[in-house]
């Protein structure tokens, strides 16, 4: 009897996708050491194995003749308004206006972070924006199978691993259509929960808008803002790596362990379109750079060509080396770096209570020189990958 679905337990991404093809539905996911993890129930477990045999983890794509384009929305405030050049938010419109329906991460009324299905323009707002933390997507794989066989046109956005675990999930709809972006890791849900609640605290007051990548100070080198703003009208802003729970996510703090060995790294994307900031463009095509954002697109195939052409006459789109890019996003092909003592850190940032919660966030990114030595060490291993 398979007492976990993984040879290690370091492979599970928490997509969920064993809890949605277990035939006996003895599967929950459950939160373990600040992340979803699956846990089988053994008494009504029959060994049939689908868990293993579907997981993604254990399944490789590789794509060829990936082109990349630099890209940005033509309206200046929608491009405002998004993370980075806005090409997201305009397919989606597209997929809207032509019948059909979004999956993508949203915020709930508590800032909890799942994903949620969208049919109209009105809620597309909901999907936009950057959100730190793991989305819980395990309650939506029959709604999606559910549209498509109802000749539904659908669109998908996840992390690379929950992309590929819906097209698992899905595979044979040819109106299945994907994006996911270039990941760095993904974040512990509980402990972005927590710093939630711990600013809702320290400002008396309950957050109503809460912003990962607010231009309020530009987009150019990096320089955006983390913002939360309060029901009293205070507002938190702070340049994101200033904020500590920003910080912590940079720095390999507060992320999923799966993440240090991604298996869904340079070409091995189950994605049709994957979409990220176009770092350096300010150095590579300062003629375009710009406060607003620009959008890195890579094409994985026709119909993530299928999807650009659909938003050609809205957007600015313009074709660059693929090789390229690789030096101004090393997160293309690298995975994040734990830090030292990572698991012990997430602990105790766990166990500390609410009143010190920021100051143990603070304090996690302030690296002793064994931590500073391992973080350089670590680099130049994962120079090659990390595949």
């Amino acid at each position: 009897m398979y007492e976990s679905v993984f040879e290690k337990v370091d492979y599970c991404t928490g997509c969920g996708l064993c809890k949605n093809i277990c035939p006996k539905k003895c599967i929950s996911m459950e939160i373990i050491d600040g992340f979803y993890y699956p846990k089988i129930n053994k008494e009504k477990c029959i060994d049939c194995g689908a868990c293993r045999k579907m997981c993604p983890h254990y399944e490789t794509v590789h794509n060829e003749n990936i082109k990349a384009f630099a890209a940005y929305d033509l309206d200046d405030e929608n491009r405002k308004n998004s993370s980075s050049g806005g090409v997201f938010g305009l397919i989606a419109q597209e997929f809207i206006l032509n019948g059909g329906i979004i999956y993508g991460a949203i915020y709930d009324d508590t800032f909890k972070v799942k994903h949620k299905k969208i049919d109209s323009i009105e809620k597309l707002p909901l999907l936009k924006t950057s959100k730190y933390s793991q989305s819980n997507c395990h309650d939506i794989y029959s709604s999606v199978k559910k549209d498509l066989s109802n000749n539904k046109k659908v669109l998908f956005s996840g992390t690379p691993c929950q992309v590929a675990a819906i097209k698992k999930y899905c595979k044979g709809f040819s109106n299945l259509y994907t994006i996911d972006f270039i990941c760095h890791s993904v974040p512990s849900p509980i402990l972005f929960d927590k710093y939630i609640c711990s600013l809702e605290k320290k400002y008396k007051s309950k957050i109503i808008n809460f912003n990962f990548r607010d231009k309020c100070s530009g987009w150019e080198n990096k320089k955006f803002s983390v913002t939360a703003r309060f029901k009293n009208n205070q507002v938190y802003e702070a340049l994101a790596l200033k904020d500590p729970f920003f910080r912590s996510f940079v720095f390999g703090v507060i992320c999923r362990c799966s993440c240090e060995s991604c298996h869904f790294k340079s070409d091995q994307k189950a994605s049709d379109i994957t979409i990220a900031d176009f770092w350096g463009i300010w150095d590579y095509l300062p003629e375009i750079s710009s406060d607003l954002g620009v959008s890195l697109i890579m094409q994985n195939n026709n119909r993530g060509a299928e999807m650009l052409k659909m938003i050609s006459n809205k957007s600015f789109i313009k074709e660059v080396d693929y090789e390229e890019m690789h030096k101004f996003n090393p997160a293309i092909d690298d995975c994040f770096i734990p830090i030292h003592n990572q698991k012990r850190k997430i602990k105790k940032l766990l166990e500390c209570n609410i009143e010190n919660y920021i100051d143990e966030l603070n304090k996690s990114t302030n690296f002793s020189i064994i931590d500073r030595l391992m973080i350089k060490y670590e680099s130049l291993k994962n120079k090659k990958g990390c595949r």
